[in-house]
């Protein structure tokens, strides 16, 4: 259980540990296992913009999406250096809260966020297509 106002960021750890030993003829065997679960507190993504860029820093192209309906595969255009991904998000005081993050050619997924009715946030990973080409050198 966590309480109080907690701001995005906050992760929570908690590790289980056990030991078990069995003895037969004169012998000992333990066997152990240790789970580690850690919980992240994040603001729920509303939606997600990718913004493919070329080797100028120029927009070649921006789509929008709901957090929950990032295709499995994105497709860059044929000069897209690198990606800019925003996922535009509200705090608790109704802020906009905007994060980004930059995926370059040695790149093969972008992971991003959506959140469940109960309010639990899943990672979803999306396949990059390159296409394999070269950018252009102008």
């Amino acid at each position: 259980m966590m309480n109080g106002v907690q701001g995005e960021g906050v992760v929570y750890s908690t590790t289980l540990d056990e030991t078990t030993t069995d003895t037969g003829n004169g012998k000992s065997k333990s066997r152990s296992i240790s789970i580690k679960i850690s919980l992240s507190m994040m603001f729920a993504p509303e939606k997600i913009s990718i913004i493919q860029m070329n080797q100028d820093s120029a927009i070649i192209s921006r789509n929008e999406y709901a957090s929950d309906e990032i295709p499995e595969t994105l497709t860059m255009e044929m000069d897209t250096a690198y990606l800019i991904v925003e996922t535009y998000k509200y705090d608790f005081e109704g802020n906009l809260v905007v994060t980004r993050s930059l995926y370059d050619r040695d790149k093969e997924t972008i992971d991003t966020f959506y959140c469940r009715d109960d309010g639990i946030c899943i990672k979803k990973w999306a396949q990059i297509n390159w296409n394999n080409n070269e950018i252009n050198n102008h």
